[in-house]
């Protein structure tokens, strides 16, 4: 995303609509803990390479269809 970085998108979704579920999608988890997590607005975490398993549960966990997914 040419100007901005996923957090500050982050950041100003939360800010328009703190309803929106809002996950990263990133293949260095390790540089990301709960708290950073947290603090810039994510939901959660979603590892790459993305399984078609881990999107599926994401999804139904941020919709509200089953209970909550173990992302990565």
């Amino acid at each position: 995303m040419p100007g901005m970085d996923g957090t500050e998108l982050c950041e100003r979704i939360k800010s328009i609509r703190p309803d929106v579920k809002v996950y990263a999608i990133s293949g260095h988890v390790d540089l990301y803990d709960d708290n950073k997590l947290e603090k810039f607005g994510f939901d959660g975490i979603i590892k790459k390479p993305v399984s078609m398993n881990a999107l599926k549960e994401t999804i139904e966990s941020a919709v509200g269809i089953s209970g909550i997914a173990k992302l990565g």
